[in-house]
Order: structure tokens, then sequence, then C-alpha cells
């Protein structure tokens, strides 16, 4: 967990560290580089980041064309788009969100598992699972 833990410091200190004028290609390797796990925690605290916004965080993903406004369904692309605007559009959102992996860190470990996105090309198939066996599921 402390490693985890580290990394998202790093990763606050990583985003605070890139400059406005190459913010998005900073951003753009940060992202790639990014686990799957803290790629969703970064959608997850960015998400959680809008609060009580004159839009909601439903209304900002579908202007920018996101996916899904779900933070575990967020591609790369769409991750680096919502970093990209909040950093620019809405800088109170993009601190609080930078604050949120610094602060919480242990509460962002916490929450992890179920915002973590699963891998490109890997079928999610935790709901086929019986919950107290751990056996598939019998079918319908």
């Amino acid at each position: 967990m402390t490693e985890r833990i580290s990394a998202l410091d790093a990763l606050a200190d990583t985003l605070l560290a890139l400059d406005a004028d190459g913010f998005e290609q900073g951003a753009r390797a940060v992202v790639h580089d990014l686990p799957d796990g803290e790629r969703g925690l970064l959608a997850s605290v960015l998400a959680g980041s809008y609060g009580a916004e004159e839009l909601s965080f439903a209304d900002i993903a579908s202007a920018l064309g996101l996916d899904s406004a779900d933070p575990s369904l967020m591609s790369r692309p769409d991750v680096l788009r919502l970093l990209a605007y909040t950093r620019r559009e809405r800088p109170a959102a993009f601190q609080r969100a930078v604050r949120a992996l610094r602060e919480h860190p242990q509460q962002m470990h916490l929450i992890g598992a179920p915002f973590a996105p699963v891998p490109d090309g890997v079928a999610d198939t935790s709901m086929d699972q019986a919950p107290a066996t751990g056996r598939p599921a019998a079918a319908s």
C-alpha cells in the first residue's frame, strides 16, 4: 500500500510540475504511463473535483465527447481530455483533484479497486463469479 501512496503523491507532483504551455503533451505522457488502477483513480478524483458547479460532471463529460462519465470506463484518451480541460478551464477543480491525490492517499487506495478500469482487451467477468465461493455463477 505504501508504494501506491507514494505513486499517488508522485503523480500529484508531476501534474503540478507541468507548465501551462506544455501541459497537454506532458499530461499525455503521464496518462499513457499510468497503470490502469492509477488512471482510474485520477479519473475518479477529476470527476469528484467538480462538486456543485454550474455544470454537472455528466454535462462536462458529454460536452467533451467522453465515451463515458463513469471513471471506471474512461479510456486513456478520455482521461487525458478530461485532465487537460480541467487544468485549462476549471483550475479550482484541478487543484481540488491534485489535493485529493496528495492529502487523501489512503482513501484513494481504499476506493481504488471499484474505480479501476478494466485493462484494454480484457473482459470484465467479475459479475460471472458467485460472491461466496468465487466459482462461476450458475447459468440462468
